[in-house]
Formats: C-alpha cells, structure tokens, sequence
C-alpha cells in the first residue's frame, strides 16, 4: 500500500495545463492524445494549479487512471464550484475509478470531505497539510465524515506534516478508540508521515 508504488506504473505529468491559452502551443488534449498513442497512462501528476472543468477535461481522455496527484485545485474564480462542474466531474470518476488520490496542497478538512464525495473508488487518500492543525480534530472530522459514507472504500489515510512526531500519534489513536471512530486500525509514523489504516 505504498504510494512510491505508483512510480512503477506510467506516469504522465502534467505541469502547465493552462499554456495553451497563454501561446500557441500544442494543447493539453493534444499531447495526451500523442502520448496515448505510445502508451496507456495509468497515473497521472498535476504539478500546477487546476479547476474543476480543466480536471474533467483531462480526465475525459484517460480513462485508465488508476491514481491521481493534485498539486492545488481551484474550484472557480468565485471558489464555489457550479453544481454542473461537480456532477460532471463525479460523472467521469466514476468512469475512471481512481482508487489512490493524493492532495499536494490541503488547508481544511472541508477540502478533502469534497474529494472524498467525489472520488467514491479511492483506497488510499495522501494529503500534505499546508498549516499547523489541531491533528486529533482534523482527523476526526474526516472520520466523522466517512462514517456518514457507508460506501466508501477508503482504507487507508497519509497526512504529511512538519510537524508529525509519536505523541501526536499516541492522541490520535487515542482519540480513535476513545470516540469508536475506527476499530481494526493501526496507525504509525513514519518520518513525517502518519499513516493511518483500517479494515
């Protein structure tokens, strides 16, 4: 269940999927096509800012994507996505079935309940948190959230923080068996990393 696992499939990475409309060059849907054309694309990695029509688009034409890294998404310039952007997108993830998601650039729990009701297939969630959070709330909130999700597949969550150490773990778990939010669970650190799964 490791994310340096995806590194063994093929990758494609997407750095800029906005030049196009900047210069004439070739267009985001064009490259993917040509890389289609050598290979199937199985992960993919957006390593720039990205919206929710954008995401559709690009995720229209890899229907084989298993896992998906995000750097940062915007949802519109107004920050509240249209209900037509959100249904199309739920529409194409599940098509696609991603089941590894990881979110380079999480603030609020409230960002990550919205890729957990959109990506319905995803296994394993990574999130590198940008601020110093109360860990025990944060991670409650999610659990508390999944709960009301008796579909979900999740199993397994990886927060990365700066600030990850063992007593932030021992409170976790704490506060996990102490509240019944989880119960077959093991959660560990490992270097900056909490790693946190269930059955």
């Amino acid at each position: 269940n490791s994310f340096d696992e995806w590194s063994k499939s093929m990758r494609l990475v997407l750095s800029d999927v906005y030049q196009e409309q900047r210069r004439k060059t070739l267009t985001v849907k064009d490259y993917i096509h040509h890389v289609l054309t050598v290979t199937q694309i199985y992960h993919l990695d957006i390593t720039c800012e990205i919206s929710i029509d954008k995401l559709s688009n690009v995720l229209q034409m890899l229907p084989k994507i298993d896992s998906l890294e995000i750097d940062r998404f915007l949802y519109t310039d107004s920050d509240d996505p249209p209900i037509e952007d959100i249904q199309s997108l739920f529409d194409l993830v599940v098509k696609n079935r991603i089941t590894k998601l990881y979110l380079k650039t999480i603030f609020l729990a409230e960002e990550i309940h919205f890729f957990m009701d959109i990506f319905q297939y995803t296994i394993q969630l990574k999130v590198k948190l940008m601020q110093s959070v109360d860990m025990e709330s944060f991670v409650r909130d999610i659990l508390l959230h999944l709960m009301m999700k008796p579909n979900s597949r999740l199993q397994f969550l990886c927060f990365c923080l700066e600030m990850a150490d063992d007593l932030m773990v021992q409170k976790i778990k704490n506060m996990i068996e102490n509240e019944n939010l989880l119960f077959d669970f093991n959660i560990i650190r490992v270097m900056n990393e909490i790693h946190l799964q269930w059955n």
